[in-house]
């Protein structure tokens, strides 16, 4: 039965996450290395170093580090919203590139990681999974093709351990009623059972992969799962982050 069952699971990741080829790779503007805090990914005015930004240098976040494009705002934003409502999958490839192509200067640390042909070792990319029923509505699985996309340019594996239920929607609420609702927003996460061994992920460098970090409960959620596999890191790469209006750990106002 779990054969027959992990098979439908891979059937359907794979029918639901069909990519038409790149149409076109224009510039994209992404921020600089100093322009957000590497521990929780929240803009920043200046570096933050490894302590954190005044923040969340009190805080536990559960990843080793956060990785991101920019702000959501302005053409990132746009193009974001293309690929997640409209069905513009030609958006995932050049997308997932750029956020491979960031790894791979060493942001956070990757470098240490990457052999003589250039190519990262003991690195897992795992997409952030869209519910079922979800998935199917929109007739795309957005973070499975920007995290397949960040694999091929990193030159590493790219697998969906974790599977989620459906639950309430995170479309349209506020920044305080999405904390507000239960952790993730959007249904209970799980280890996939073919995944379901304690030390699965021991001595990889996991890099999780969604497409915008709000409240950080999915991420959270989708992080400690991962942990509980034993990984060395678990690293967050996301496309934009949505700013709180409140001022940014750094003093800047948003």
């Amino acid at each position: 039965m779990n054969r027959i069952r992990n098979g439908v699971d891979d059937w359907f990741d794979a029918w639901i996450g069909w990519s038409q080829p790149p149409v076109r790779e224009d510039s994209l503007r992404v921020d600089s290395v100093l322009e957000w805090c590497q521990r929780c990914g929240l803009g920043v005015s200046e570096w933050s170093g490894a302590e954190g930004c005044r923040r969340c240098s009190k805080q536990s976040p559960p990843f080793d580090g956060v990785l991101r494009l920019g702000s959501y705002q302005g053409e990132l934003r746009d193009r974001v919203m293309s690929l997640k409502y409209h069905r513009r999958w030609e958006h995932a490839g050049p997308l997932g590139k750029a956020l491979g192509m960031r790894f791979q200067d060493g942001v956070l640390n990757a470098s240490e990681d990457r052999p003589r042909n250039g190519r990262l070792r003991a690195t897992l990319v795992v997409p952030i999974p869209m519910p079922p029923v979800r998935r199917f509505l929109r007739g795309i699985d957005h973070t499975w093709l920007l995290a397949a996309s960040m694999a091929r340019q990193m030159g590493c594996r790219c697998r969906q351990v974790l599977s989620r239920a459906d639950g309430v929607q995170q479309v349209g609420l506020r920044r305080t009623e999405r904390v507000s609702k239960a952790a993730g927003g959007g249904g209970e996460m799980r280890i996939r059972r073919k995944w379901a061994s304690e030390r699965s992920l021991e001595g990889l460098d996991v890099v999780l992969v969604d497409d915008v970090l709000t409240t950080g409960r999915t991420a959270r959620t989708a992080a400690e799962c991962l942990q509980k596999m034993g990984p060395s890191r678990v690293l967050l790469a996301v496309l934009a982050v949505s700013e709180p209006s409140w001022p940014a750990c750094g003093g800047q106002e948003e």
